[in-house]
């Protein structure tokens, strides 16, 4: 055997993979997913409303008003904190209506901070209305005074139970699987618990987990829409004509025993809700003992939305963030539909115009995928994740100088934000394309 031939072969073949392996590979940058280019967006509008808020709530007459009524401040915040962007949005804007100094408009301050009280009890809303009711009888004197609108809009109106709702006893373990057959029932899926099992029910837990429950909707393509934690939220939804799923914890925080029911309706005459739980079809539960159990599940609820119907909340971030599951699990004609029913909701809110580039990019159509990005910049031009899209689709295009000038804008304002990275990797793939002026790149 020829060994010094076989040393030389060997040492060719180490030496080219050792060139192979310090090679760069090119660069391959994926578009800023809708999730993150949503929760982005929102976090950071979430949290110049949440300063907003604060520095109403340091008010020492605010304060003063809210030890009357037995609120401490610190946990006026953590109700705040609890709320939805939306809800958070909207008190930031009726607060900023409010001068800054002395005590004009302060009751109608009030009035809004107190919406945010809400303990879950519709009871307790009423209560407190009529506490702020009195308030302002009195400040005004004989003049006439109306209840701020954002009060009277928790109270809830007229009782509701949604009979047609179909029941489903559940077995042992599985009150996620009848509970789910329940939901997807009223929206119009015919499903069985027994079905169901394989999908959601984790026999090491003895139960099933809150994301096993939502990506199920998803599969039966569903929109799972989770609500924010509070019993109006709950109601509004029973008064659009949706059952809702709950998550209860009948134990303590420490030794939980967890418990998933479907809400059908609420007597707001006797504040009691009325629930398909286990093996009872119609379970009538006081409020107050109600609100425990969910509470002490940190009010966990959700709703299936059929594909583009919208939930009754005003909260699109929600309605968004519920969509763009559907899409990063390739229900994309839903999602895109969904996205659109949005933008026909919240035509101010253009963010769903992200899901509907991303969903063209990823069928490859690279036109219509930046008419979609430079619909949203024309709304919101500081909106980063579709800037950096837009630099990738025009790339893909072959409009390289303005994919240039596109991610170079992006790059600017990302800073050390958290899109920093990916945006630096659109970047670098962007700058290794091939120069090119493809034909029609004038008129963009």
């Amino acid at each position: 055997m020829n060994t010094h031939f076989l040393s030389r072969t060997l040492l060719a073949v180490t030496l080219l993979a050792f060139v192979v392996s310090t090679v760069p590979a090119p660069v391959q940058a994926g578009i800023i997913s809708t999730a993150s280019g949503v929760a982005t967006t929102a976090s950071q509008e979430r949290s110049a409303n949440l300063a907003t808020i604060q520095a109403r709530l340091a008010r020492a007459d605010v304060q003063q008003q809210l030890e009357k009524y037995g609120v401490e401040p610190a946990q006026a915040m953590e109700r705040v904190a609890a709320l939805s962007d939306a809800e958070v949005a909207n008190l930031a804007a009726r607060m900023d209506q409010s001068p800054a100094g002395a005590d004009i408009g302060l009751f109608g301050l009030l009035g809004v901070v107190f919406v945010v009280l809400v303990i879950q009890s519709p009871a307790v809303t009423r209560r407190v209305v009529r506490l702020i009711s009195a308030s302002l009888l009195v400040s005004a004197g004989s003049a006439c005074t109306t209840l701020p609108e954002a009060v009277a809009e928790r109270s809830p109106q007229a009782a509701v139970e949604l009979r047609e709702v179909p029941f489903f006893p559940q077995t042992r373990y599985h009150c996620g699987p009848a509970a789910l057959a329940t939901l997807l029932g009223a929206s119009g899926v015919s499903a069985t618990p027994e079905a169901l099992a394989s999908e959601v029910y984790l026999p090491a837990r003895r139960g099933s987990v809150q994301s096993e429950m939502i990506a199920a909707l998803r599969t039966h393509e569903r929109i799972p829409f989770v609500l924010a934690p509070t019993t109006a939220a709950l109601v509004r939804e029973l008064s659009a004509g949706r059952p809702v799923l709950v998550l209860q914890n009948f134990g303590l925080p420490q030794i939980p025993i967890w418990h998933y029911a479907v809400v059908i309706g609420y007597q707001p005459d006797r504040d009691r809700f009325i629930l398909r739980s286990g093996r009872n079809a119609r379970s009538s539960v006081a409020a107050a003992r109600f609100a425990g159990t969910w509470r002490r599940a940190r009010s966990w609820a959700m709703v299936a939305l059929r594909p583009a119907e919208l939930p009754a909340d005003d909260d699109s971030q929600r309605y968004l963030e519920a969509i763009s599951g559907l899409e990063a699990t390739g229900h994309r004609t839903i999602a895109e539909r969904s996205y659109r029913a949005a933008l026909a909701r919240w035509p101010d809110d253009a963010r769903a115009w992200l899901g509907i580039g991303n969903i063209a990019w990823a069928a490859g159509q690279w036109p219509q995928a930046e008419a979609a990005y430079r619909a949203l910049l024309a709304q919101q031009p500081d909106n980063i994740a579709a800037r950096n899209n837009l630099a990738l689709s025009l790339s893909r295009q072959g409009c390289s100088s303005l994919a240039h000038a596109e991610i170079e804008r992006a790059l600017s304002a990302a800073g050390n934000g958290p899109l920093a990275g990916e945006i630096a990797d659109s970047a670098r793939e962007i700058r290794a394309a091939p120069a090119q002026a493809a034909a029609g790149c004038q008129n963009h």
